[in-house]
């Protein structure tokens, strides 16, 4: 179990984890400590007085802040991309959207843990206090002057049940009403009064002796039976209160060890309560709520500057390459997901319908290669100029670049193209390098290559080819263009 040090060090841990002030509820342990030793106890004090610390900055911090729409735009990222773009926004939206979610389900359980463990610290200093003043022993203590009371009213009992014994009994000592109920003594009192009865009489003192006698007798008889009666109650009184006494002994008894039960039963909770709070605050716990709360809010805002600065360039890109003029709405801290979520949806609606006004085209340009002038073969180094008459449009969108060679070598080419800088997504002079051009076969499916460096791209321009050549048997190139209309 842990000790009084380790409890002090995991409360000042955990508050300080949690955001509670332990010196503000102590000072409230304090206030409460001196209004309940007052002889009368204002109630109306003690909600005010000791409750004064009330949590405030202990809230789940926000997940949005206000700086959550201030992100710069990689110069990597271009705006041609607009289905890549739109793809990793979503994404991203969505991966807020779980994260979001997870922050919820931990705020909650951060919130329960932090309420929960400041009512416990609050409570326990209570229950301190509470233990001062003698929670446990106040009931061996009622059950003590109980039995003290039950004694003293035994011993009352016994001198009633011992009145009547002493009246009925023969004289013993020197009190004066010892055996005053004894057949001679009583006897004796009969006919003296009915001495005196029949001798005061005027007439007839025969008559009036007998009549006086019986009065006697009879009185004496209901008197008798009036002590005897007193006598039993008393003991069935004592009776009662032997058998109540030894109860409230024998509950005094367990009561005197049931204060060590309660003391040992409040100090097991109380610890394991102190190492469950202690596991709410250890670094790298699974249920370090605040801890984790944090790490999700973290990866919440890397995740929502990528989604922000997707959908930045998504705005200008959606534009210029479609035309679809939809700005990105106002962004708020706490509705940024909302606001760009919806907005998104809005986007790909927009962008769905603009695709079904369009239709993919290959168009092919014929290169003329030059005859080596050695038979070794040579380099090829040729510029076309592609523009809208070569291409009989306008407004192309390109979707990719591929050759073939006319001629009869059976020998693949590598060429290296170097496409107009309007027709490269982020420009550049790097060449784009075929390793296999092959002969032109009808039943070939050749298919565009470099698509995501030239998407949408314009295919308007100077391209210049290179490569190696041999004297014989390529006889041109055609270059295919993929290209939306």
């Amino acid at each position: 179990m842990p000790t009084s040090k380790d409890i002090e060090k995991i409360a000042t841990r955990f508050a300080n984890q949690y955001n509670i002030d332990l010196q503000a509820i102590r000072k409230d342990t304090s206030t409460l400590q001196a209004l309940v030793a007052a002889p009368s106890i204002d109630s109306k004090a003690i909600t005010e007085s000791c409750y004064t610390y009330t949590g405030s900055g202990a809230d789940v911090p926000n997940l949005e802040g206000p700086n959550s729409t201030q992100v710069s735009i990689d110069s990597r990222l271009s705006s041609r991309l607009v289905e890549v773009n739109l793809d990793e926004a979503s994404k991203y939206a969505q991966t807020c959207g779980q994260l979001r979610d997870q922050y919820g389900a931990l705020a909650k359980q951060r919130n329960d843990t932090r309420y929960k463990g400041e009512e416990f610290v609050r409570l326990d200093e209570v229950h301190s206090l509470e233990i001062d003043a003698g929670l446990y022993k106040l009931p061996w203590q009622e059950a003590a002057d109980e039995g003290a009371g039950l004694d003293a009213a035994i011993q009352q009992t016994e001198i009633q049940t011992s009145i009547p014994g002493d009246m009925l009994s023969a004289p013993k000592g020197a009190k004066k009403y010892g055996g005053i109920l004894t057949d001679p003594i009583v006897n004796q009192n009969v006919e003296a009064n009915t001495f005196i009865t029949k001798n005061t009489a005027n007439s007839s003192k025969e008559q009036v002796g007998t009549s006086a006698l019986f009065s006697w007798n009879y009185r004496s008889s209901i008197e008798l039976a009036t002590w005897l009666q007193a006598q039993a109650l008393a003991h069935s009184t004592l009776s009662q209160l032997t058998a109540k006494s030894t109860t409230v002994r024998r509950r005094e008894e367990f009561l005197r060890k049931d204060e060590g039960f309660k003391l040992q039963r409040a100090s097991i909770s109380r610890n394991l309560a102190w190492r469950q709070i202690a596991e709410h605050c250890r670094p790298g716990s699974p249920l370090n709520y605040d801890e984790r709360l944090r790490a999700i809010k973290a990866q919440y805002e890397v995740v929502l500057d990528l989604l922000v600065e997707r959908a930045r360039v998504l705005s200008t890109g959606a534009k210029e390459s479609y035309g679809i003029d939809l700005p990105l709405p106002d962004l708020p801290a706490g509705s940024v997901l909302d606001n760009l979520s919806v907005w998104l949806v809005k986007l790909g609606d927009a962008l769905a319908k603009v695709k079904r006004t369009q239709s993919l085209a290959v168009l092919q340009v014929l290169v003329e290669v030059p005859k080596p002038p050695g038979p070794a073969g040579g380099s090829l180094d040729v510029a076309v100029t592609v523009d809208a008459s070569t291409l009989h449009g306008q407004g192309l969108l390109l979707r990719g670049i591929n050759f073939e060679y006319q001629g009869s070598s059976g020998t693949p080419l590598s060429l290296a193209v170097i496409p107009p800088a309007a027709a490269r997504v982020l420009g550049g002079s790097d060449p784009l390098r075929f390793g296999r051009v092959c002969l032109v076969a009808p039943g070939l499916d050749i298919r565009p290559q470099f698509s995501d460096q030239l998407w949408n791209g314009t295919p308007f321009g100077e391209w210049k080819i290179n490569g190696k050549v041999p004297s014989v048997g390529i006889d041109s190139l055609i270059m295919y263009l993929w290209a939306i209309t």
